[in-house]
């Protein structure tokens, strides 16, 4: 178990936190409002100085709540990977980022719990700001923050076209009010896939 309680950890360049990698293992980073954890580079101010914090396959039950994470995405890593299960997310911001903000990367297992209360519009530009497993979608909170045009990536198997419109009900997906900057997540069945 891996718990972070002091307020500022330094990234060095090309640097990146791996937890759950090898053998089981949960980041609990759990900042206040006041006092946020900040995950930022050791060096130049810049994006993607530092890689990406990884919840691997063992990471299951890791927690970020009040986080920022600034001038990650070295080699267009994603900000945070996640591979792990019952990950919850809240009230993170990201910052300067030359990846994505979040990527799921095993969509069998990964399943993100909660994803609430985040704030990615100054996260920087991306092809997708978030990807996300289809078995995540239900934790999408209504109150993220997006920058306008965010792009929103969901992938993983799904059994036929779902759309999730923000502000309505459509595919049996209610996302109620709309999300800021936000204004359609959109997954079509490609073979096994949804792109």
């Amino acid at each position: 178990r891996t718990l972070i309680e002091r307020c500022l950890q330094l990234l060095g360049e090309g640097a990146s936190l791996d937890v759950g990698y090898s053998k089981a293992g949960r980041l609990l980073a759990r900042g206040t409002v006041a006092a946020p954890i900040r995950f930022v580079s050791a060096g130049r101010k810049e994006p993607g100085f530092w890689k990406s914090i990884a919840l691997y396959d063992h990471s299951d039950g890791s927690v970020l709540d009040n986080v920022r994470i600034e001038h990650a995405g070295a080699g267009n890593k994603p900000a945070l990977s996640v591979y792990g299960d019952d990950i919850r997310i809240t009230r993170v911001k990201v910052v300067a980022t030359l990846g994505a903000a979040i990527e799921q990367r095993d969509f069998d297992k990964a399943r993100i719990a909660e994803l609430a209360g985040n704030d990615f519009t100054e996260a920087g530009p991306t092809e997708a700001l978030l990807a996300l497993n289809v078995n995540s979608l239900g934790a999408l909170g209504l109150d993220n923050r997006f920058p306008a045009g965010a792009v929103i990536k969901i992938s993983g198997r799904v059994e036929r076209d779902l759309e999730a419109r923000m502000g309505g009900q459509h595919g049996g997906h209610d996302l109620g009010r709309p999300a800021a900057g936000v204004q359609r997540l959109e997954a079509r069945r490609v073979g096994d896939a949804a792109v």
